[in-house]
């Protein structure tokens, strides 16, 4: 994480989320419709209920359910291409995926070298990047319970 770091959401001071708003308004006209619609959705506190990381293609798939009372909840299913792991190794994020209590604290969306990248800050630890080309994302209403049916996340293959 470059902005939203553990310490920002620790209240110590690192991090500053007015310079991700900053950075974000200043690359929102070269990121592609999806990444846009992902950089509207509120991914705080969503759960991982499933995923998968492809090395052999380079697409990464994430499943989360996100959102809250106030809001309404929602299912989300990220499919990266041209997509590979940062910040972690496969093993430590299949870990952290795993646990039923895992959340996400935060996420950032920025560009790096021609690529986008999606970072996550994670609850109780662990924080995860994705460096893609291309993303598809599917967004459904969920109910609220659906979230307690589903715990922990799990592989998708």
């Amino acid at each position: 994480m470059r902005w939203l770091t553990r310490g920002w959401w620790a209240g110590d001071g690192e991090g500053n989320a007015d310079e991700y708003r900053r950075r974000l308004q200043e690359i929102r006209p070269e990121l592609p419709a999806a990444v846009r619609r992902l950089t509207e959705l509120d991914l705080h506190d969503a759960y991982v209920l499933a995923w998968d990381f492809d090395d052999g293609d380079g697409v990464v798939r994430l499943h989360l359910y996100a959102g809250d009372a106030a809001c309404g909840y929602v299912r989300v299913a990220l499919t990266y291409s041209g997509a590979e792991l940062f910040g972690a190794t496969r093993a430590e994020a299949e870990t952290w995926l795993s646990d039923e209590a895992l959340e996400v604290l935060h996420d950032e969306v920025d560009l790096h070298d021609g690529l986008v990248e999606h970072r996550f800050l994670l609850w109780p630890e662990g924080e995860l990047g994705i460096r893609f080309e291309a993303l598809e994302i599917e967004v459904r209403p969920a109910a609220p319970e659906y979230r307690l049916e589903h715990r922990g996340g799990r592989p998708l293959s």
